[in-house]
């Protein structure tokens, strides 16, 4: 049984006084004369309080009680483990969630607070809990939701579309209610779908931007946004064993300012600290690490699928930044951009299956074997006049390098049997990497960015907070956190739709008319009851009064 109105329960602690009283008993009353009461004490046996109430009192009783039920509007719930009409709660602990609220984090005062209401709307009902990010459903009852969900950490992660994919999932597989817990706004719309946001806004002064520059003084430029009524904040830059503070007077509530910080040397490793008080931790810190740049090719020739597989796995271990070089690769020298690198692949077209290639030293032939390279070889001899060779057969050129700058290469063979080899990674890498102009740079990357190859240099939840993490081969690289961005109406009418939704209500036998009509019955049996009761207590004094007066 569950109260859709339960504060009307608490006049059950002055009705159940009146009830103790009441079994507390009144001593019987007995006529006797006033002149022997002065003649001294009367011996005999001592009354008894009686326990016993009239039933008119009894039924009196009865009707306040029910009375209190009625206006508590008791419901039978009729809810089983096998109902289909289960009720989904996808639960939103991604960065803004995660913050600090008044009692706790708020996915969980806000998931209290749902669990509160619907334990009161349909009582402990089956539950399927799908949190975001991670974690698998829970099939579950309401009763064990709270546990669930205090176990569950936060995280510094703000994935809207992971958030769009579940409730898709979630009202593809199921017919009833939605409840999704967050303070972001989905872009589906279903009558089935409840969103509920938090009461309270976080608080919270972060670290949004950060970049190091190399120059005669290294310098540290940090960008700190405010939505914080907080006015000043400490700033600690770490790198190379260095540490300098700085105090800054923070920016007005919405807006965002750069601090710029000089270090005496920049070391692999860039840390910066913030040190205010919000409700926000994991926006705290962020980090830079040196890396490598990488170019972004864009294939303009017909190449070979060996060689369109091997550009996509380049790509996806040395991903291009926005400061990337393009690399173009072009059928030809005259589809190469003038002041820019490239790569010239013509189309192959004679074959020679004889002859050991020669190469000259340099950054694109290095660590190839090219001694044992297998046959046979197609290519296009016509390498461009005036360019240097670097790998040739007798007199026909099959690589050539522009001399000087830009940086471009020109690659006139193919050969099928090379392409399964070590030797066709590391000859392409080295083109890539030569023609592409990599050098080094401060990075960093969204916690968004983050695949399982990278794991946490500092036993902290892998994807789902920010910190240095490392790959297998041993680079090292910076995840930090997005900006939290919320979207909370404290004032959505979330209470009333879920009470209203036909899946929720007459699941369960409504008893509060019933409960009314039996104490309106009981009050009138009281009435009618008490009336006799008094007729036949004013007979027997009457009669008492009759007998002493013979006696």
């Amino acid at each position: 049984m569950s109260m859709s109105s339960p504060i009307w329960l608490i006049a059950l602690v002055p009705w159940l006084a009146l009830v103790i009283w009441l079994l507390w008993g009144v001593r019987r009353r007995e006529r006797v004369p006033f002149l022997p009461l002065w003649q001294g004490p009367i011996e005999g046996p001592r009354t008894r309080r009686s326990v016993r109430p009239p039933p008119a009192i009894v039924l009196a009783l009865c009707a306040a009680l029910l009375a209190m039920l009625a206006a508590a509007r008791p419901r039978i719930d009729r809810i089983t483990s096998s109902d289909r009409g289960s009720v989904g709660v996808i639960l939103d602990r991604g960065i803004g969630m995660s913050a600090r609220g008044s009692r706790g984090l708020r996915f969980r005062e806000t998931a209290d607070e749902v669990a509160s209401v619907l334990r009161a709307q349909v009582g402990d009902c089956p539950i399927d809990l799908l949190t975001v990010p991670g974690g698998a459903p829970h099939h579950i009852r309401l009763s064990q939701l709270e546990k669930l969900v205090h176990e569950a950490a936060p995280t510094a992660v703000d994935a809207p579309s992971m958030l769009t994919s579940a409730i898709a999932e979630q009202l593809t597989e199921s017919v009833g209610p939605v409840v999704v817990i967050t303070d972001q706004q989905p872009p589906i719309e279903d009558p089935r779908l409840i969103v509920v946001v938090p009461r309270s806004l976080p608080r919270d002064v972060g670290i949004t931007g950060l970049v190091a520059r190399r120059a005669a003084i290294p310098q540290v430029m940090v960008t700190v946004f405010s939505h914080s009524p907080a006015q000043a904040a400490l700033i600690r830059i770490s790198s190379a064993g260095h540490q300098v503070e700085k105090s800054v007077d923070l920016p007005g509530p919405g807006a965002r300012r750069n601090f710029f910080i000089d270090l005496p040397e920049l070391g692999q490793v860039i840390s910066a600290e913030l040190e205010v008080h919000d409700s926000v931790d994991a926006d705290k810190r962020a980090w830079l690490v040196r890396e490598g740049t990488a170019p972004r090719i864009e294939p303009h020739a017909v190449v070979s699928p060996e060689l369109r597989r091997l550009i996509g796995a380049y790509q996806r271990a040395r991903p291009p930044s926005d400061g990337s070089t393009l690399l173009p690769i072009a059928a030809s020298v005259t589809g190469l951009p003038k002041d820019g690198p490239g790569v010239v692949r013509p189309e192959a077209g004679e074959s020679i299956s004889g002859g050991i290639p020669q190469a000259a030293h340099h950054p694109v032939t290095d660590h190839v074997d090219w001694e044992h390279f297998p046959g046979p070889i197609r290519f296009d001899g016509n390498a461009p006049a005036g360019w240097e060779r670097l790998v040739w057969i007798d007199n026909r050129v099959l690589v050539a390098a522009h001399p000087g700058s830009p940086k471009q290469v020109w690659v006139g063979f193919d050969a099928p049997a090379w392409t399964g080899s070590a030797d066709f990674v590391i000859f392409w890498t080295n083109v890539f990497d030569w023609t592409g102009e990599g050098g080094e740079m401060f990075a960093s990357h969204s916690m968004d960015e983050w695949t399982s190859e990278w794991q946490p240099a500092d036993g902290v939840a892998a994807g789902l907070w920010p910190g240095l993490y490392h790959r297998g081969d041993g680079a090292l690289r910076a995840f930090n956190t997005p900006q939290i961005l919320v979207a909370s109406d404290p004032l959505a009418s979330w209470r009333q739709r879920l009470a209203s939704l036909p899946i929720l209500t007459g699941r369960g036998m409504d008893v509060t008319h019933w409960a009314a009509v039996a104490a309106v019955a009981c009050a009138g049996l009281a009435v009618l009851i008490w009336g006799r009761h008094r007729a036949r207590i004013a007979q027997q004094e009457t009669d008492r009064a009759v007998k002493s007066a013979h006696a």
